[in-house]
């Protein structure tokens, strides 16, 4: 006959117990459409080289086939908000960026991205009336 399995989950306990951010003197912000930021990454691979001004948001990258540019400016149909204190540049991952923004995809239409240069990325969505979501992804050294 066919083995049948059964399987029992424990109902987990939602914990009050707020756990801190870690502290970050981020430059730049950016609050952004998501589904056209995941269109952004589509194509890219291997690692971005972001920066963000007080007007606008630079995606580079190199690969073997050649260089990709692409700009965010404050007031297009991507860009919801930009706040900038100082300029900010830094290369991150393009696959951790990938999934963390695929992710955030089913729970969020917007996330806000803080960094400054050569720091960690602050990924933030808000959940549809159930909280917020925070993820952090460390640069990848400058060359």
């Amino acid at each position: 006959g066919k083995l049948m399995r059964r399987f029992e989950v424990s109902m987990l306990e939602e914990s009050a117990e707020q756990i801190p951010s870690p502290k970050l003197n981020l430059t730049h912000m950016s609050k952004l459409v998501l589904d056209r930021v995941n269109d952004l990454f589509k194509d890219l691979d291997d690692h971005v080289r972001i920066i963000g001004t007080a007007d606008r948001l630079s995606f580079t990258s190199f690969d073997d086939l050649g260089k990709f540019e692409a700009d965010f400016h404050k007031g297009d149909d991507t860009t919801l908000e930009i706040e900038c204190s100082a300029e900010a540049k830094a290369t991150y991952s393009v696959s951790y960026l990938k999934e963390m923004f695929k992710a955030l995809t089913e729970l969020s239409d917007i996330v806000t991205i803080r960094f400054a240069t050569d720091m960690p990325m602050e990924i933030t969505a808000e959940l549809q009336n159930k909280g917020t979501a925070k993820l952090y992804l460390a640069p990848i050294e400058s060359e």
